[in-house]
């Protein structure tokens, strides 16, 4: 199988689980596994947890909705909108 994809698309080990998924000796047991997160990110992660739900909550209903995200938010967005679906694919065909 060749596989051309933009690295956004997925990471290492949703790549890995997708072909694996493709095949048809799959199981979920055999995917690389994820070490637990050391005990200092997982106490940061409670104590800034509140404050971004609170800030993303204030945020959203403040921002312009035309204006561009990456640039700055006063930059409005500029050029055609255009948007497109692929067809949807059955695995089960593909296999």
């Amino acid at each position: 199988m060749i596989l051309k994809a933009h690295h956004c698309f997925t990471d290492g080990l949703g790549l890995s689980a997708f072909c694996m998924a493709l095949s048809d000796k799959y199981d979920a047991n055999d995917l690389p596994r994820i070490a637990p997160p050391h005990w200092t990110f997982e106490i940061l992660m409670v104590i800034i947890t509140p404050y971004l739900i609170l800030k993303g909550l204030m945020d959203v209903p403040t921002k312009a909705s035309n204006t561009h995200c990456f640039k700055n938010e006063r930059t409005p967005v500029q050029g055609i909108k255009s948007g497109a679906f692929s067809m949807d694919l059955d695995v089960n065909q593909i296999k």
